[in-house]
């Protein structure tokens, strides 16, 4: 992480501030808020994907949160993200296989779970100085290693740096804008064999940003079991 990466996300810890939601002190989240929020675990389906898993809709409150942890790299924030998260994987974990996630590669144990964070763009790498979905991604896995559940998170995949912001574009701009321009890091196969692959990303519109990882681990021989995000848009 870039130097000015690492002093946003100590200041974004250790100062107080106020609720995201409610303007209260000290915590950019207060735990009246966080109770109200609308968690429902549920699955996903977008075309192309295996089935999904996300832990809320994309409302004002959701994407205030999303929009503050992606531009502040808050430790506080990411902690917060990924506890429903990791409650979603280790009850997937706990109780097996649901027919509406079923596949042949999902065996949670004794391989223990990848998470596959997406990628940012280049650009926005530098300015941050860090990488929103691998730093959620490795909260995640911390935590559901502190529940019992083998798990990791690995970032695999790099992006080129002709990739545009995604934010503003239409279904199919968005496809456009990221397909054929994603890829592995050099060696990253050696990590997959016999894991529960499991593409992560904060947030899941279209869902061309998860295709375009799904493309490129086929294309390295294996298969995504599911993917996770924190909140769909609906």
């Amino acid at each position: 992480m870039a130097a000015a990466g690492i002093l946003v996300c100590m200041l974004s810890f250790w100062l107080p501030s106020d609720c995201l939601l409610c303007s209260k002190p000290p915590h950019q989240l207060c735990a009246d808020c966080l109770a109200l929020l609308p968690f429902r675990v549920r699955t996903v389906d977008r075309s192309g994907l295996p089935a999904g898993l996300s832990c809320i809709d994309y409302d004002s409150g959701a994407a205030a949160i999303v929009k503050e942890f992606k531009q502040t790299g808050s430790r506080f924030l990411c902690q917060k993200l990924a506890v429903p998260m990791a409650q979603a994987l280790v009850s997937l974990a706990s109780r097996g296989i649901p027919a509406a996630v079923s596949a042949p590669q999902l065996h949670p144990e004794p391989q223990g779970f990848l998470l596959l964070p997406a990628p940012s763009r280049p650009k926005a790498n530098r300015e941050r100085g860090y990488t929103p979905a691998t730093m959620l991604a490795t909260e995640v896995a911390l935590q559901m290693r502190a529940s019992g559940v083998s798990a990791r998170a690995l970032q695999i995949f790099k992006m080129s740096r002709f990739v545009g912001d995604q934010t503003l574009l239409s279904a199919a701009a968005r496809h456009q804008n990221i397909d054929g321009h994603m890829s592995l890091e050099p060696g990253a196969e050696r990590h997959l064999s016999g894991k529960t692959l499991v593409m992560f990303d904060d947030i899941v519109t279209t869902g061309a940003t998860l295709r375009e990882m799904n493309r490129v681990v086929q294309l390295a021989g294996f298969e995504s079991a599911i993917f996770l995000t924190f909140a769909e848009t609906l």
